[in-house]
C-alpha cells in the first residue's frame, strides 16, 4: 500500500498505483511526441493485461432481441408457455345453445293485424306472451272520449262556435297523434283554427267529463286544478314574440329603464329614512335634558321605593339599560369619552349625589351619542343627495383657478365655516 502523494494520508491500493503511472506514461510520452523528442531506448515497455472476451448470452426461445437487451438477461425464473399469436377461437361444440329462428309475429300496436317476420332466439319467444318485444314502446295517450248522450246534455253548450262535427274532428286527431297540438293543428281540414283554440276547446271538455263522471281524486287532477286559460296563453306568446325579436338597442334602452327604476326606489328608501330621523328627532326634541328612562326611574326609585335598598345596584340596573340601548359600539364610546376626563365607570362612593350627578353624566354622553349618530346619517344622506343632483345634471363643478382657495359654504365633516377666509374648515 502506497501513501497518497496529494498528503491527505489515505493509501493507495496497487490498481490505483499502476492507474497513475500509465495517465502519466501516456501523458509524458504526448508532451515528446509535441516537442519532437524521441523516447527512451532502454526503457521496457508495460505489457498490457488481456481482454477478457464476453460471455455470450443465449437467447431463450420466444424472447425478443430488444426484451433481451433491455432487461440485461435477466429474466424471470418462469416464462409464460402461453402461444404468442391470436386469441384462441371459443369451441361451442357445434351446437348452438339458443338457437335463431325465422318466424311470424303481430304487434299488439298496430290495429291492422298486420303479420311480419323476423328472426327471433328460440329462449326468448315467450319473453313478451308471443307480442313484439318493443310494442311495450306504444305508449298513447288517453284523449277523453264522450258519447252522443254527453255531449248533448254536457258539451253542446260550452261554446257555440263549435259544431259536432269539429269537435268530433279535433278528438279524432288528438288520439292520432297523441295531443301534439302542432301536428293537429296543421292536419287540421276544416274551418282555420289557432292552436290556442284547440287546446281551449279540448281541454274544456276534458275538464267537463271528469268532473260528471265523478273520477276518484278528480278534484286533484290538474285539469280541474290548472284550467286553460287561452288569452293567459296569447299574451305569453305575444310577450315571448316580443322579447326575442327585440334589438340591440331596445335592450339596452330597458336596461337603462331598470336602471332609472332602482334609482328611485334608492331615492324614495333614503327619502323614507330620513323621514323617520327626522320624526325621531321631534320626538326628542331638547334630548339633553335630564329626561330619560334611566334618570326617571331613577328619581321614581329614590322617591317612592319603601325601605332600605342598595344605591350601586340601582346604578348598575340603570347603566345596563342604557348599554342595552346604545349597543357595544356605544357603550365603547362612553367608556372612552369617561377615560379622557379620568372618570371611572362607576362611583366610588354611592351616596345620592353621586349618583345622581353620574346618572346624569351618563344620560348627557347617551345623548351626544345618539346626536353624532344621526349627524352621522344626515351627513350620509346629504352627501348622497348631492352625488345624485351632481349626476342628474351632468355638469360637474368649475375647477378653481390657480392660486384662489377652493369655496365650499360648509364642511361635511363638522359643519363649520372658517371665520377668516370664508373657507370650509375640517377637523
Amino acid at each position: 500500500v502506497l501513501p497518497c502523494s496529494c498528503g491527505c494520508g489515505l493509501p493507495w491500493d496497487e490498481a490505483d498505483a499502476k492507474r497513475a503511472r500509465r495517465s502519466l506514461g501516456s501523458s509524458m510520452a504526448d508532451l515528446k511526441d509535441i516537442l519532437g523528442i524521441a523516447g527512451e531506448a532502454g526503457r521496457p515497455s508495460e505489457p498490457k493485461e488481456p481482454r477478457k472476451p464476453k460471455e455470450a448470452v443465449k437467447r431463450p426461445e420466444g424472447v425478443h432481441r430488444e426484451v433481451l437487451a433491455l432487461t440485461g438477461g435477466a429474466l424471470p425464473p418462469v416464462i409464460s408457455g402461453a402461444p404468442l399469436g391470436l386469441k384462441e377461437k371459443r369451441k361451442t361444440g357445434g351446437v348452438l345453445k339458443h338457437p335463431w329462428k325465422w318466424k311470424p309475429f303481430k304487434s299488439s300496436a298496430r290495429s291492422d293485424g298486420l303479420q311480419l317476420w323476423h328472426w327471433i332466439r328460440e329462449d326468448r319467444e315467450q319473453l313478451n306472451g308471443g307480442d313484439y318485444y318493443f310494442a311495450r314502446y306504444n305508449k298513447v295517450v288517453d284523449a277523453s272520449l264522450y258519447s252522443d248522450e254527453e255531449y248533448a246534455s254536457l258539451l253542446e253548450g260550452l261554446d257555440d262556435s263549435w259544431t259536432k262535427r269539429e269537435t268530433d274532428h279535433l278528438f279524432d286527431l288528438c288520439h292520432r297523434f297523441d295531443l301534439r297540438f302542432t301536428v293537429i293543428h296543421d292536419r287540421w281540414e276544416m274551418d282555420p283554427r289557432s292552436i290556442e283554440e284547440l287546446k281551449a276547446r279540448y281541454y274544456s271538455i276534458a275538464r267537463t267529463l271528469i268532473l260528471s263522471r265523478g273520477v276518484e281524486g278528480s278534484a286533484n287532477h290538474p285539469l280541474v286544478k290548472e284550467p286553460y286559460n287561452k288569452e293567459l296563453e296569447i299574451q305569453r306568446k305575444r310577450s315571448l314574440h316580443l322579447a326575442l325579436t327585440r334589438s340591440k338597442q331596445l335592450e339596452i334602452e330597458e336596461q337603462d329603464v331598470l336602471a332609472e327604476a332602482f334609482r328611485i326606489k334608492e331615492a324614495r328608501r333614503q327619502e323614507a329614512e330620513r323621514k323617520e330621523l327626522l320624526r325621531e328627532d321631534s320626538k326628542h326634541a331638547g334630548g339633553l335634558g335630564r329626561t330619560s328612562t334611566g334618570l326617571a326611574s331613577f328619581d321614581k326609585f329614590m322617591k317612592c321605593a319603601p325601605g332600605v335598598y342598595l344605591r350601586s345596584q340601582l346604578l348598575k340596573s340603570v347603566s345596563t339599560q342604557q348599554m342595552q340601548q346604545l349597543g357595544p359600539r356605544g357603550n365603547k364610546r362612553i367608556e372612552q369619552m369617561l377615560a379622557e376626563h379620568g372618570i371611572p365607570r362607576t362611583p366610588a362612593v354611592a351616596t345620592e349625589a353621586c349618583c345622581t350627578s353620574f346618572l346624569s353624566l351618563r344620560h348627557d354622553l347617551v345623548g351626544i351619542v345618539e346626536t353624532q349618530k344621526r349627524l352621522a346619517r344626515l351627513e350620509q344622506e346629504l352627501s348622497s343627495l348631492r352625488d345624485n343632483a351632481q349626476l342628474r345634471v351632468g355638469t360637474s363643478q368649475a375647477p378653481a383657478v390657480a392660486g384662489t382657495p377652493r369655496y365650499e359654504p360648509h364642511c361635511r365633516r363638522c359643519d363649520r365655516v372658517n371665520s377668516k377666509a370664508g373657507q370650509p374648515q375640517g377637523r
